[in-house]
């Protein structure tokens, strides 16, 4: 069961902070190679992703594209 205090964010807003399509937040969710993280189901309509997993995912990526 998820952490009471955890932070969850929307496709929406993981859509709107990466400049990308809802689709594409999704696709990335279901290629592996890329590392994005997985969403959690909370309830049977809601998936959401955790903030610090998007935040550790961002932080990879700034140190994959620095010299």
């Amino acid at each position: 069961m998820p952490h009471a205090s955890t932070v969850w964010v929307s496709v929406d807003e993981i859509a709107l902070r990466f400049g990308v399509s809802r689709n594409t937040v999704w696709r990335w969710s279901r290629t592996s190679e890329n590392k994005f993280p997985n969403p959690v189901r909370l309830t049977p309509r809601v998936t959401r992703w955790r903030l610090a997993d998007i935040e550790r995912f961002e932080k990879a990526l700034a140190g994959a594209s620095s010299p």
